[in-house]
């Protein structure tokens, strides 16, 4: 399992122990991002789309479920279904209005 998650700044990453708990499984992979770190940000910096191209993907076992903005998805479904992945195993959710928990 892959997971790409994207924060605007450092102070965003919420459950920051699960990543790292994630981090240590043997089958996952965890890249996290941020568009406006900070000098304590040790990831990549950019937006979460430009992740896609670091994972490898198997296609035919491939399920792409993303949550955020519109443009996320503008940007990251065309990305996934390139690299093979079906339109039928890819799943949306778009959150309209950014804020706090």
């Amino acid at each position: 399992m892959k997971i790409l998650h994207g924060v605007k700044t450092p102070h965003d990453l919420i459950f920051r122990e699960r990543f790292d708990a994630w981090r240590r499984h043997p089958d996952m992979e965890v890249l996290l991002t941020s568009y406006q770190p900070d000098k304590t940000w040790h990831y990549h910096v950019g937006v979460v789309t430009e992740l896609f191209e670091q994972v490898a993907v198997d296609p035919a076992r491939a399920m792409v479920l993303m949550c955020g903005p519109e443009i996320m998805m503008r940007v990251g479904v065309p990305i996934s279904m390139q690299r093979g992945v079906p339109s039928t195993a890819i799943y949306v959710s778009i959150v309209r209005r950014r804020g706090g928990l």
